[in-house]
């Protein structure tokens, strides 16, 4: 298979896990930030939900940059692209291999956040205490130490692997997954049913003794 070939199935792929792993981040923050009231709704459900969205972002973003021989990584895109650097269709040999050096530039920069990643993807386990699966706010509070990171890995990744996209292919990718914020529908269904329960509890027996969804009034 000729190399130019190799590096577009190499582009495919990570081009795929890349939208993959930032649309879990994405659910994973917007249930993380959601009403609480919405989400006492159902504990258990939405810690959960949340805690699975955080673990396949994070999944994703280490498999991005994994050691292991012979894996799909960031660091194959750029071996490939060195070899293949003659076959750009949008860029010579001597600016294939000057983004290259760019590239590793910005993989230096991840170093803190990788580290980071990797030391919570060998100790999973910190993650699944009972209370923590059954309490959303907690799981809320957990998720958001990790939220920054895992986006700035996505960010950067996804600007590498769209330029050398660019340059082999002539193709820049969209990095989102179609319908990746449907979660807030379900979120306001819920908020619905929660605040048209409260104005039929106060209509009968005056001020509710439960909280409110936002914005009900």
């Amino acid at each position: 298979m000729p190399e130019s070939a190799r590096i577009e199935r190499v582009i495919s792929r990570l081009v795929l896990e890349i939208i993959v792993g930032q649309a879990h981040l994405v659910v994973a923050k917007g249930l993380s930030t959601s009403d609480p009231v919405v989400l006492n709704t159902a504990n258990t459900f939405f810690a959960m939900s949340i805690d699975a969205h955080l673990y396949a972002a994070e999944m994703y973003a280490a498999r991005l940059y994994d050691t292991t021989r012979g894996t799909v990584t960031i660091e194959m895109l750029l071996t490939r692209a060195e070899k293949a650097a003659g076959t750009a269709k949008c860029g010579t040999a001597s600016e294939v291999r000057s983004e290259i050096e760019a590239a590793r530039k910005q993989i230096a920069q991840l170093k803190a956040p990788l580290d980071s990643l990797k030391e919570r993807r060998n100790e999973w386990l910190a993650h699944t205490d009972q209370s923590t699966l059954a309490n959303p706010m907690l799981m809320a509070r957990l998720a958001s130490d990790e939220l920054d990171e895992l986006q700035r890995i996505y960010r950067i990744s996804g600007e590498i692997v769209n330029e050398f996209s660019r340059l082999f292919l002539d193709i820049t990718n969209i990095l989102e997954l179609l319908g990746q914020t449907d979660y807030e529908s379900v979120i306001k269904l819920v908020s619905d049913a929660k605040c048209e329960q409260v104005r039929r509890y106060e209509a009968q027996f005056g001020p509710a003794p439960f909280q409110r969804p936002r914005g009900c009034e």
